[in-house]
């Protein structure tokens, strides 16, 4: 049986093609840092994986990713990397309370695995849909009007926009004024847990006597705070997800049974690959839907995403879009994509008008 001989763990630093900001931002980010695991087996097989943090979600950094994933990955030395429930097991117990160190090693071993062939590891899981709709995310910056009008033209017929930090009069004014230029696109709202769940309902109803083309609210309410996301849940007239209050399978479990939230955003960089693959089941047993996001990874980690969105079909939802606000000189070497259509190298035919959903 093939044995993991070699493992490396280094950093980069990405630019943003447009500064980045959330309600949770103190300051707007221009770079992203991606950490990647490479493992090696004896039999000459490689595994890449990477990771992004997202301190204000999982407390992790980019100087405690490196740390973690290079605790790892040595400690994987000599291990098959086919046994995936052992090697999962021991990544949980090395790395409990770090989900995104944890995904960028899982990648790597799920790569390992598969030959570094994302396509077998799309068929693995499933192969159910060839390609995927992602929209893009335009974030709270000066630029967010020039961000809206390149994506209307791109062909993005969803924007996934970040609200917050202003009350609910100020973001519902600054979000229809953005809409105004967005023609018939329809607008999914990141809120980052910026509001109360008064503000919250006060917001989204000034948007429906603005007749915003609303399509759902992510997250509007701090994630500790079950009580109010059920209000909201329950008080508005568009859907309600989940998305900082799940970062584990019992998170999902809390929220599924406390709350009647319409849907949860998975990400692999949130719960790790194992952890996101049991929430997925969690939710869909759950009869409530699903979104796929991602936290300003690489094209290499969107890919991972990709081949779990794509593979297991369970997605009603797609953000996958940190690759396209990267500048990643390696992005077209994972990814395919022509405005938001999505998909590994080789599984769509651009010569045609074909277009899977």
């Amino acid at each position: 049986m093939p044995r993991i001989t070699s493992v490396c763990v280094t950093s980069r630093e990405l630019k943003l093609r447009h500064p980045f900001a959330t309600s949770r931002d103190a300051a707007p980010r221009l770079t992203s840092t991606c950490v990647r695991a490479l493992l090696r087996t004896d039999d000459g097989r490689d595994g890449i994986g990477d990771a992004a943090s997202a301190p204000y979600v999982t407390g992790e950094t980019a100087p405690t990713l490196l740390c973690d994933m290079q605790r790892a990955v040595e400690a994987l030395v000599g291990s098959d990397p086919a046994d995936a429930e052992g090697l999962n097991r021991r990544l949980l117990t090395l790395l409990p309370d770090r989900p995104s160190a944890r995904a960028g090693v899982e990648m790597a071993l799920l790569r390992c695995r598969h030959g570094g062939d994302d396509m077998q590891l799309w068929r693995s899981l499933g192969g159910a849909r060839r390609a995927l709709t992602t929209d893009t995310t335009i974030s709270i910056t000066d630029q967010a009007p020039l961000q809206i009008d390149d994506a209307v033209a791109a062909g993005f017929t969803r924007l996934k926009v970040k609200v917050g930090g202003e009350g609910p009069e100020a973001e519902a004014g600054r979000l229809r004024a953005l809409m105004a230029g967005a023609g018939h696109a329809a607008v999914r709202v990141d809120a980052n847990q910026a509001f109360t769940a008064p503000e919250a309902l006060e917001f989204i109803d000034r948007l429906m006597q603005a007749s915003v083309n609303l399509e759902f609210v992510e997250q509007p309410v701090p994630a500790a705070d079950l009580a109010a996301l059920d209000a909201v849940a329950h008080g508005s007239p568009v859907p309600i997800l989940a998305d900082e209050a799940v970062l584990t399978p019992q998170d999902a479990v809390r929220v599924l049974e406390r709350t009647s939230v319409y849907g949860v955003n998975v990400k692999l960089m949130k719960s790790g690959i194992a952890g996101a693959l049991e929430i997925i089941a969690l939710v869909q047993q759950a009869r409530r839907r699903l979104m796929l996001g991602c936290m300003l990874e690489s094209a290499c980690g969107i890919a991972c995403s990709v081949a779990v969105a794509a593979g297991t079909g369970a997605f009603t939802y797609v953000d996958l879009d940190s690759h396209m606000l990267l500048d990643d000189p390696e992005a077209g070497t994972w990814l395919d994509w022509r405005g938001p259509q999505l998909a590994l190298p080789g599984l769509i035919d651009h010569t045609t008008e074909e277009r899977h959903g």
